[in-house]
């Protein structure tokens, strides 16, 4: 997420089930929607591209939701 261009990209959601780091990304960008639920995060359609950033056993499983629920939007996928 850090390498992002930064005169490109607005990052307007985070989701994570640990809530201090929610907290956290928050206190940085406090204009950004948080979620304790990614579900709820691709539901958003004002989401134009995700990264998926989860632990690697959870890759597949949060990358193909994603492209169900955003519908050919741009995804990453972090490792």
């Amino acid at each position: 997420l850090m390498d992002l261009p930064k005169d490109r990209t607005d990052v307007v959601a985070y989701a994570d089930v640990n809530r201090q780091r929610l907290d956290a990304l928050k206190a940085k960008n406090a204009s950004a929607a948080v979620y304790p639920d990614y579900r709820e995060l691709l539901a958003n359609p004002a989401i134009d591209a995700v990264v998926v950033a989860s632990p690697d056993h959870w890759h597949a499983l949060h990358a193909i939701h994603a492209m169900e629920e955003q519908g050919g939007g741009t995804l990453t996928i972090e490792s």
